[in-house]
Order: structure tokens, then sequence, then C-alpha cells
């Protein structure tokens, strides 16, 4: 009797196996799909294919509960901290280059190519901090055309340096209203012959048309912010954008009175929310940017290449 159930139970024993391996990779599916539609929807194939410790797009949202803390509405507070010029106006627009602190030898190949296509630059950075906490300062570069934020600079704080950018317009065009303006970062290349929409705002490399609202997380909007639960409005890519000084004035209004530094889609506040709440038209999309995500030696060959066609 025994030897006769014996049979069974190894054969039980094996079905319980084989239902173990099955839960387990039924587990693993789910927990990437969950994953995979949890990350921003811009940039899901890059974070599954090229994932990076040091994007935060590439992390999933976070649930509402564990929102992060919100910035003190204070419209007195600047996020540009110092400058030592505003440029003159011109009918070239004025060209704001994002910059990262240490990237001395990219801001020289910036001021070469505006000098080369007769714009003027300025370059946005943040503070940076030595081993013994003493902040850095730049070492034989001139600091004429650059533009200091009072926070650190990290990729984390784009927002913030985004919101210098508006706030040195505010400062320095407020008696220029029609100045164009051009918010670029430092691994995009500027194509100037291209003839931009004026009084609009121009997307130079990509235009985003009504994307689906992220509902929780430190991307979360309450109804005050956004009270369009179903869509968020259309907008620039981050990485290139032109629009009049008076267009970047109105935004910075509306972003004194509603203050969301630590949203990291700062593309998607400014140029779609912000606009949007203060009734600023849809941008258009003209192409008169090339984003090359990083690769600097690119950026480097296609502006030698323009300059010698000049």
């Amino acid at each position: 009797m025994w030897m006769s159930s014996f049979p069974v139970a190894n054969t039980s024993l094996k079905l319980t196996k084989k239902f173990r391996r099955l839960a387990i990779w039924i587990i693993v599916v789910v927990f990437c799909f969950i994953y995979y539609f949890a990350l921003d929807p811009r940039w899901r194939k890059e974070c599954l294919f090229f994932p990076s410790h040091d994007n935060p797009t590439c992390y999933p949202k976070i649930p509402a509960k564990f929102a992060f803390p919100r910035a003190a509405d204070d419209p007195e507070f600047w996020f540009l901290e110092r400058f030592e010029s505003c440029p003159k106006t011109s009918e070239n627009p004025v060209i704001l280059v994002k910059s990262a602190f240490n990237s001395s030898s990219v801001r020289y190949m910036w001021r070469d190519y505006a000098k080369k296509i007769n714009h003027q630059v300025r370059f946005l950075v943040g503070k940076n901090y030595r081993s013994d906490g003493k902040l850095k300062e730049f070492i034989g570069e001139p600091t004429a055309d650059v533009i200091f934020g009072s926070f650190n600079d990290t990729y984390q704080n784009l927002p913030k340096k985004t919101a210098s950018a508006y706030e040195y317009v505010n400062k320095c065009f407020s008696n220029f209203p029609d100045q164009e303006v051009l918010l670029i970062d430092d691994d995009t290349f500027y194509y100037p012959e291209v003839k931009r929409v004026p009084n609009m705002i121009n997307c130079g490399f990509s235009k985003l048309k009504r994307t689906l609202p992220v509902l929780s997380g430190k991307w979360l909007l309450d109804e005050k912010e956004w009270p369009n639960a179903n869509m968020f409005p259309t907008y620039c890519s981050g990485a290139c954008y032109s629009a009049p000084a008076s267009i970047f004035m109105k935004i910075h209004e509306k972003e004194k009175s509603l203050r969301r530094p630590e949203l990291t889609l700062e593309d998607l506040l400014y140029v779609g929310i912000y606009r949007e709440l203060a009734e600023i038209e849809e941008p258009v999309l003209n192409h008169m940017c090339k984003h090359l995500r990083g690769d600097l030696g690119k950026l480097r060959d296609m502006i030698e290449y323009k300059t010698k066609l000049l």
C-alpha cells in the first residue's frame, strides 16, 4: 500500500515545484509590467534600455502619501543669486544656456559659436562645493557672461536653474518686452537660420501635445495648480525653446504665485502649465535645434562644420 502511494506523492511534488516556478515567473513579469508603466511615459524606452542612477526620471513614481514636500510660497525668494551684466537688445535672440558648473570647455564652445553667429550668450549655473565645504570658484574662466543661481548645481535642481532664467529675463528685459530669448541645454545644437514665428513660444526640438497626467507621486498636481485632471497641456521639450521676453515675464509672474521647484518636469511646468494658466497661446514647432543627448563630441563637430559655412 505504501509503495503504491509513493509515485502519487512524487508526482504531486513535481507539480508543486512547477507551480512554484510558474508563480515566481508570473510575479516577476507582473512586477516588471508595473515598474515599466510607473516610469514617466516620455522616458520609458530610454530608462529600460539605458538605465542611469543619475537620472531621477528612471525611478518609478512614488505613491502620493510619500510625495515630496512642496516649496514654501514665497514670491520674494529668488533662485537668481548674481550676474554681472544684462545683454544689449538685439534683433537676434539672446541665448541662455543651461550649463553644468564644471563644463567650462562646453561654455567656451558656445562662446565661440555665439560670436560667429552674432548672438549674445549667457550661462546658467548653480553653486558647487569643494570637499572642505567651501564654494568653488571659476579659475581662469571669465564670469561676465555667467548667471549664478542660489542653488546647488545638480540634475535634480534643473527646475531651479530654469526658474533663474525666467528671473534673469524679468530683471534684464522688463523695458524690452519684444527681445527674443532662447533657452537651451548645453548639449543641444542651434540652427540660427531657422525662422521663428513672432510673438509666440517656438519649440525648437519637440512639442508634446496633450499628454495624460500623472496621478501620483512627486509629479502630482492638485486642482489649484492644474484643474484638468484628464490631460496635461501642450508644452515644449526643455532642451530648446524661444519666446519674446514678454512671454517669459508672464510665465514668471505665474511661477511666483505657484512655486513647484521640486517638480522635475520643468518643461511641462513652465511651457505647459504656467503658460496655460497665464492664458498664453499654444507653442509652435519649428525645428531650430537638435538635442544631442550629452554627445558633446558631436556638438563640437556640428559647430565646427556650421562655422566653416558662415
